[in-house]
């Protein structure tokens, strides 16, 4: 939860900054953004009924995590197709929220525990999540340059895919 929210907001916060060094309008980066945010809820929406088919949610968390680094690797390495990614980066992002919010009912044997268990991982991973926009802020503004922050981004996706499947296993706690 707390890396899943950590790439989204850090690229709600900063892809339209990026976007335009790399030559997009505003309007475009704006556009961009408004196409990865939509994806996303899209995901959310639909994606309930496959994470219903399935009882052990590993394969479907490393991929949505997955797709979140191809999406971020994207912008890095060919930003001209931003779309494509931020897309990819969407469909990732929306599918690893709604497996996240998810686990909490399908992890515990009660109410009770899902509720704590909600309460936990969601006050832990928002407050994960409001430093990422800030360390990648100050990444860009230490080289001057862009690639740190996403290079590091990147990483936390990576911590992201093990964790998923970890937390994808179909075990009650």
């Amino acid at each position: 939860m707390a890396l899943q929210s950590l790439s989204f907001y850090t690229l709600l916060a900063w892809f339209t900054p990026y976007a335009q060094s790399q030559g997009f309008s505003a309007n475009a980066a704006g556009g961009l953004l408004f196409c990865y945010q939509i994806v996303a809820i899209v995901v959310n929406l639909f994606g309930v009924a496959l994470l219903k088919k399935s009882s052990d949610q590993r394969l479907l968390a490393f991929v949505a995590s997955l797709a979140i680094f191809i999406g971020i690797a994207g912008l890095l390495i060919v930003p001209a197709l931003a779309l494509w990614w931020m897309l990819i980066t969407g469909i990732g992002n929306g599918g690893a929220l709604l497996i996240s919010l998810s686990l909490f009912g399908l992890r515990t044997r009660n109410h009770h525990q899902a509720a704590a268990l909600s309460g936990m991982a969601q006050c832990v991973g928002y407050i994960t999540a409001s430093v990422g926009p800030l360390v990648f802020g100050v990444i860009q503004r230490v080289f001057h340059a862009w690639q740190p922050a996403l290079v590091i981004l990147l990483l936390t996706v990576v911590v992201q895919m093990l964790f998923a499947m970890l937390a994808g296993r179909n075990l009650k706690i």
